[in-house]
């Protein structure tokens, strides 16, 4: 399954600052974080995204920041890394080397992509492969 999955997506160019690896084959462990938490079902938010307009945008589950390596977390087993396109397009390397600090941390990885310019097709085919080809869940 994974070869035809592959070669249906083998026409995509993987932007050359930076090799896409397999995903990994060993099981997901968890990330030990030690994170103090009064509220067990808290969304976690990293520090790093202090004044990021999504926040305002959950609501219905409580959210608390804390010393995460991912964005948010979301139980022991999911987490989520926010990426902006405009920010893709500064810093390109940034997102990719995230990802591989959490590569082998979770069973669930989603993406988060803010589309915040206008032609952003290229840049998101290039986001959407890497999503891929290293298991992660990209929502737009």
């Amino acid at each position: 399954a994974g070869t035809n999955f592959e070669k249906a997506f083998a026409h995509i160019q993987v932007p050359s600052h930076r090799p896409v690896s397999l995903p990994p084959t060993q099981s997901a462990m968890a990330v030990s974080v030690k994170v103090t938490t009064h509220n067990p079902r808290a969304v976690l938010v990293s520090r790093r995204q202090a004044g990021n307009p999504l926040l305002k945008f959950i609501r219905n589950v409580p959210w608390e920041h804390a010393d995460i390596l991912a964005d948010y977390q979301m139980g022991t087993q999911t987490c989520a890394l926010f990426l902006s396109v405009r920010f893709h397009l500064l810093k390109p390397k940034y997102i990719y080397s995230r990802m591989e600090q959490l590569q082998t941390g979770f069973k669930l990885r989603v993406l988060i992509c803010h589309i915040d310019t206008e032609d952003s097709q290229k840049t998101l085919t290039d986001i959407h492969k890497a999503a891929i080809l290293n298991n992660w869940t990209l929502t737009l």
